[in-house]
């Protein structure tokens, strides 16, 4: 009745006023997410888009039916990535995916590298932390941000260690591999994917480039 949505109004506007992102239906919470699963993925984006908070039991319904995810298509979930990514500081939404559990299930070769160690005299951080510091400092283009995201996967396979001193020969090989197989899971368009494969297997050896270049050389070259 009337006074039934008048109410709802007047609590939709009061959390829009305080940056409060929540469900329509409090009572309904599991129930909304385990309909559309991608509105887990949506409401963390739009938290850091807008710069709202998710309200604490809205939060707890999207850890509940996480798993859910898995039954949204891969084109789907490529949009909201792709929105993510451009973000001013993408590393932030990937930690709280990470808390949520969406990591380890949409990008479990990305969650794998966390605590993965690497050698001091290059990395003070493992390659989790390291590959979310890269991101952020990728500029928003997608095609080189997707790259930074994936680009040290392959250290999970191929770390070694000899008298304490660590190493991953050949990682990039790997790295690129791995990352054609997520992008073609998520049905990326295959001559995207292979400009992404293309800069990863490359980016350890820049034999081409020299600090003159403009980004437009660059692309030239990924084209």
């Amino acid at each position: 009745n009337f006074s039934t949505l008048y109410s709802a109004l007047q609590k939709g506007i009061a959390d829009i006023n305080a940056k409060i992102i929540r469900v329509t239906d409090e009572a309904a919470s599991d129930i909304i997410f385990e309909q559309d699963p991608l509105r887990i993925l949506r409401a963390v984006r739009q938290s850091f888009q807008l710069n709202f908070s998710i309200e604490p039991k809205t939060y707890q319904s999207m850890k509940n039916k996480v798993e859910r995810i898995k039954i949204v298509s891969g084109e789907r979930i490529a949009e909201e990535i792709n929105k993510i990514l451009l973000l001013k500081k993408p590393s932030a939404v990937f930690n709280t995916l990470d808390d949520i559990g969406l990591i380890n299930i949409l990008f479990p070769e990305l969650k794998q590298t966390q605590k993965i160690e690497q050698p001091k005299l290059y990395h003070d951080k493992d390659v989790y932390n390291h590959t979310m510091e890269v991101l952020d400092k990728t500029e928003p283009n997608l095609l080189l941000r997707i790259t930074a995201l994936f680009h040290d996967i392959g250290k999970v396979q191929t770390k070694s260690e000899n008298n304490g001193k660590i190493s991953f020969i050949n990682h990039e090989t790997i790295s690129s591999e791995l990352t054609k197989q997520i992008l073609v899971r998520l049905k990326y368009p295959m001559d995207f994917i292979k400009k992404v494969c293309f800069l990863i297997e490359n980016h350890m050896y820049p034999k081409m480039y020299n600090s003159n270049w403009k980004d437009s050389s660059v692309f030239s070259v990924i084209k």
